[in-house]
């Protein structure tokens, strides 16, 4: 397929730049409204556009026929679970509201770097991390690459919804997990995540829009949101030859061979005709589930109330897990927070709901001690610094950038509401890539959703633009790189590259002691003894 020819970057640039203006925070009142959540399954953002010489900006959310067509259907299980309906809309943003979000009063801070210099670095990202399939396939490519170029595995950046680590986790717009198995096993894929070296943020617990809310509103999304993760979520705990100790996935005993849950090599192994690749360890036949289509017993669906759409079936990890003489995990899945070897993994980044932000969040990120943030939207430009007011702390800005000619901002969402086809995202991406090399290697990022939008379409896009950057952006035509020994990384990657390079200086750094939660204790019950009474006879 013939895609459309790339527009002069330099003149076009120029025009770009000139219309939107180089200013991170006026674009950031536009970033802070360009999403809003469509559905309640599956958060994602979806924005009216504004056309201009084929640039798309943001404006604000609103809720479209377009934007409710190709929603996964959920059932109604509880009052904290989605909404029965095909697709549930969330309310629409006002003019007047666009106009006002975003943070105001906050001190830019530039990050002087020659990033020219060195090679160009692309960070791909989730938002959401409800379905199970989806944490398999992305872990998987990027095992595969590594593997077939012999190299760092490619490194993605996954903000997650804590409400789906949790069946209780008060208010949430996209649900929770329905059973303590299909949260454990969640658990252990973000787990397993970390292990293989990609980087976990925040996306707040249920998908709430803060735009309007105050410090101590956010304060208690935050609170909310470590009381979920922090007992869940560890920096990798690894054996003498470096493997990681949890999570490991043991085939059922209960299950003949070729059953869900049993052993499997490939795919023709299973009955199902589906083996999953969870570690480069264990491999467990699968099958599709939802609402639907329960799971076989023993195990669990990432997303069990699905009418029409799929995940796939997985057992809970193996538990206890015992190392260096002490247990680690317990039967039941708790952290043992005594052991030595077990630490908290400290989430450093953020990415709003519906991006939308405001100057308390900024207060928020500061006081919590998180060190990125990746809510805006902005011109091309390198990364930059914000300060709430006078604070001497500072949070690094990773902006969502179109570059010019691309149809809307780099979120998958956004093509989808424009009927954007796969092709012409993946022209959008590619360009937009060669035009970041073109502007001294300024770092690039993308923002897709845990979904199967356009039949999952644009996460194939996603994928082969990482592989084209790992290819070093080749030139059809004449084979030459214009990114060669372009590197894929996750935002935490890239903030560290910051650090090392002298951008980033620890008086803006505010890294409170992590919060371990108290183990918790279960006291035995005290019987009272048994007093035998004899009954009285009569003399």
């Amino acid at each position: 397929m013939t895609l459309p020819e790339r527009s002069g970057a330099t003149e076009h640039r120029a025009g770009v730049l000139a219309r939107l203006g180089s200013s991170a925070l006026a674009w950031s009142m536009l970033g802070s409204s360009v999403v809003a959540c469509s559905h309640r399954s599956e958060p994602a953002p979806v924005g009216s556009a504004i056309v201009s010489e084929g640039l798309v900006g943001p404006s604000a959310p609103s809720a479209t026929a377009s934007s409710r067509a190709a929603s996964p259907e959920v059932a109604l299980a509880s009052a904290s679970a989605p909404a029965a309906s095909a697709s549930v809309e969330a309310p629409a943003a006002s003019a007047e509201v666009a106009a006002t979000v975003g943070p105001k009063n906050l001190t830019e801070r530039s990050i002087d770097l020659a990033y020219g210099d060195g090679p160009l670095f692309f960070t791909p990202a989730f938002d959401g991390s409800q379905r199970f399939s989806l944490w398999l396939r992305v872990m998987q490519f990027a095992r595969q690459e590594a593997k077939a170029r012999s190299r760092v595995a490619p490194h993605f950046t996954f903000f997650v919804n804590a409400c789906y680590y949790s069946t209780t986790p008060g208010h949430s717009e996209i649900g929770r997990a329905h059973s303590t198995g299909e949260a454990l096993v969640r658990r252990a894929l973000t787990q397993e995540a970390i292990n293989e070296g990609h980087d976990i943020g925040s996306h707040g617990v249920g998908h709430a829009d803060g735009r309007d809310w105050s410090v101590d509103e956010w304060r208690t999304e935050f609170e909310k949101f470590d009381e979920i993760m922090t007992p869940s979520l560890f920096v990798p705990v690894r054996d003498d030859d470096g493997k990681p100790v949890f999570p490991r996935f043991a085939p059922l005993d209960s299950v003949a061979a070729g059953e869900v849950g049993a052993a499997c090599e490939s795919d023709s192994d299973c009955t199902s005709g589906s083996c999953a690749e969870i570690t480069d360890r264990d491999k467990l036949c699968t099958t599709a589930c939802n609402l639907k289509k329960p799971c076989p017993e023993g195990t669990f669906c990432g997303s069990p109330m699905f009418l029409t759409d799929t995940d796939v079936c997985l057992p809970k990890p193996s538990f206890p897990v015992e190392y260096q003489g002490q247990t680690l995990f317990f039967a039941n899945g708790t952290a043992n927070f005594k052991h030595p070897a077990l630490k908290p993994y400290r989430i450093e980044g953020y990415r709003a709901p519906f991006l939308a932000s405001n100057d308390a969040l900024y207060q928020m990120l500061v006081e919590r001690g998180y060190e990125y943030d990746t809510s805006l939207a902005s011109s091309p430009r390198p990364p930059y610094a914000l300060s709430p007011g006078a604070e001497r702390h500072a949070i690094v800005e990773f902006p969502l950038m179109p570059h010019p000619g691309a149809r809307t901002i780099p979120m998958d969402y956004n093509y989808r509401l424009l009927k954007v086809t796969p092709e012409r995202m993946e022209h959008d991406y590619t360009s937009s890539l060669l035009s970041a090399v073109e502007l001294h290697h300024i770092p690039w990022n993308v923002g897709h959703h845990f979904a199967t939008w356009d039949e999952g379409a644009y996460l194939e896009v996603l994928l082969r633009t990482v592989r084209f950057t790992l290819d070093g952006c080749p030139d059809e035509a004449t084979h030459d790189r214009a990114c060669a020994g372009a590197e894929v990384v996750s935002f935490r990657d890239l903030l560290e590259v910051l650090k090392k390079r002298g951008g980033v200086p620890k008086e803006w750094r505010n890294i409170p002691p992590p919060k371990v939660p108290p183990p918790k204790v279960t006291s035995p019950k005290v019987m009272p003894p048994k007093v035998s009474v004899s009954p009285s006879r009569p003399k």
